[in-house]
């Protein structure tokens, strides 16, 4: 509640409820991480992945980790105790959207749309095998990188193009974007691995639990196990 001191500075009540704003992906580390609040010699093996338009990766431990390419680490900025890293993708759903719009038998990158090419690669990987579009490269810092490179003039690449404008073709290159995707995530897992973290497992929230290609290619790109809250949004939580 309200201090009686700021109360009567302030001309309210000592009735009113005072709460804390939390930044949006600080609140979605807390609420995929909080439950390890007590357990500081191993919460440093858990990574927050807070993913939707873009990406943002939260790890914490006892000791500070500070290296070149991850923000930070801040002192108690998400739990008393711990120093928080913090890293990104700049534009991850954002460059999935972008890449339908732009292709010739995309459109409007709604949530159908995202659903049908998902559905679409499937089965187009049960015909062709793992190797889908396997000459088709996509490098997604098309927004500049911002972990671990933290090079804000980076831009993205795609190679292996031909004059296949079809809709199998989209699907291709939906999935080596979301490849991309979650290989970013891999390099940024493993630049902190490298400085001081020993992660092992991903909690994953946020738009991209409700792609299933993304949540199958974060497991398998990291190595990871990958946890999914039962909350719906995290966030909020």
């Amino acid at each position: 509640r309200l201090s009686a001191q700021a109360a009567a500075e302030l001309g309210l009540t000592e009735q009113c409820r005072v709460g804390a704003g939390v930044i949006d992906a600080y609140a979605g580390a807390l609420g995929v991480l909080g439950g390890f609040a007590g357990d500081e010699t191993n919460i440093g093996r858990h990574l927050a992945l807070i993913a939707g338009t873009s990406s943002c990766v939260m790890a914490m431990s006892p000791d500070p980790q500070p290296f070149a390419g991850v923000w930070g680490p801040y002192y108690g900025a998400a739990l008393p105790r711990l120093w928080l890293s913090e890293g990104g993708q700049s534009a991850t759903g954002a460059l999935l959207d972008h890449i339908i719009r732009w292709h010739g038998a995309g459109g409007e990158p709604d949530a159908a749309m995202h659903a049908r090419i998902a559905r679409r690669v499937v089965e187009l990987r049960a015909l062709e095998g793992e190797n889908l579009a396997g000459r088709l490269h996509v490098l997604p810092d098309f927004h500049g990188n911002r972990s671990p490179l933290a090079d804000p003039h980076a831009v993205g690449v795609i190679s292996g193009l031909t004059l296949d404008s079809s809709f199998d073709s989209l699907c291709k290159l939906y999935w080596r974007t979301a490849v991309s995707i979650a290989l970013g995530v891999r390099h940024v897992l493993e630049a902190l691995n490298e400085n001081g973290y020993l992660i092992d497992t991903l909690h994953v929230t946020g738009g991209h639990t409700k792609n299933p290609l993304l949540m199958e290619l974060y497991a398998d790109a990291t190595g990871c196990t990958v946890v999914e809250p039962l909350a719906d949004e995290a966030v909020l939580l």
